[in-house]
């Protein structure tokens, strides 16, 4: 691994993992995600934190971590669920499988990172409380990351998330005078602001934003036994409900930021408005139909064509 930070590293790096079928992701990324990687590299000392942490330190703790204490998956170990990660690789166009590990721990969560060799984490709580087309979603969520090639940043990100926050702020605080607490928040405004990107590639695997929004709804709400007769079309109106009454910058928009203030992720309604207005737009049907995962927003039934699914329902 290349001690050398270079900025926009998006933008300057090779393709990787495969070819991703052919799709340039930088294109989908979501602009606020773009916008944030961007005032990132602009702070003072941004340069100088990267620096260790590429030198391979934050990379060896989590592996250390994810080796000693949870279970690693593979074709050899619990293969029903490592092909979950394979089938979605496959849709994907991502050829290097990453790494994929199971924590004990019943609260559903997923997460990735690693430069140099890139790894998926889930729980076990995300497998006991989803279905495996769900998992799907999930972990498709999590490739995103990997082909938007957020996990350098991830990786600057999981050194606040482990406590190696001392290190990197007398880093940042060397670099930039003791500005490592503006530091700190504009790295955790990235990582909600990735989700968004992120969430993008989970909605064009589910081939709809009702299949995508999904997965949203369980985590807001609960496991499929509870939300098996959800409405997919109230929890929408839930989501625009909040965009409204929160997106202005009132009062109330200021007090809800600051609740996002150290904040790993966006509120699930966010993420679901964010995903509606991805799936409306005419790269969402195109790039789906190329993966061939374009489905009916209102049944799930295949398309007969680009706007009229198999069943007659017009998108």
């Amino acid at each position: 691994m290349s001690e050398r930070y270079q900025p926009s590293f998006l933008n300057n790096a090779p393709a990787a993992f495969g070819d991703s079928q052919g799709i340039d992701w930088s294109t989908l990324m979501h602009p606020d995600d773009r916008e944030a990687i961007n005032a990132m590299e602009k702070l003072p000392g941004f340069s100088t934190v990267m620096k260790w942490v590429l030198s391979g330190v934050v990379e060896k703790v989590m592996f250390g971590k994810n080796i000693g204490n949870t279970l690693r998956l593979g074709p050899d170990q619990l293969p029903e669920y490592y092909q979950l990660l394979v089938d979605v690789c496959k849709t994907l166009g991502i050829t290097e499988i990453p790494q994929f590990y199971m924590e004990m721990n019943p609260v559903p969560n997923a997460y990735t990172c690693g430069e140099q060799k890139a790894f998926v984490h889930v729980t076990s709580g995300l497998v006991e409380s989803f279905t495996p087309e769900d998992i799907r979603i999930v972990l498709a969520h999590e490739c995103g990351h990997i082909l938007f090639r957020h996990v350098r940043y991830s990786m600057l990100a999981q050194t606040l998330l482990l406590g190696l926050g001392s290190a990197l702020g007398m880093a940042a605080t060397v670099a930039s005078f003791g500005l490592s607490t503006a530091f700190e928040q504009c790295v955790y405004r990235w990582m909600r602001m990735s989700e968004y990107s992120a969430d993008r590639v989970s909605a064009l695997y589910a081939g709809s934003a009702k299949k995508a929004t999904s997965v949203i709804m369980h985590l807001a709400g609960g496991p499929e036994s509870i939300l098996k007769n959800v409405n997919y079309k109230a929890y929408y109106e839930q989501t625009l409900e909040y965009e409204k009454t929160f997106s202005t910058k009132d009062w109330e928009g200021i007090l809800q930021n600051l609740t996002l203030w150290s904040k790993t992720h966006p509120y699930n309604a966010s993420r679901g408005v964010e995903i509606g207005k991805f799936a409306s737009t005419t790269v969402f049907k195109t790039t789906a139909q190329r993966l061939g995962t374009y489905c009916c927003g209102e049944c799930g039934a295949k398309m007969r064509t680009m706007n009229i699914c198999m069943n007659g329902h017009i998108n």
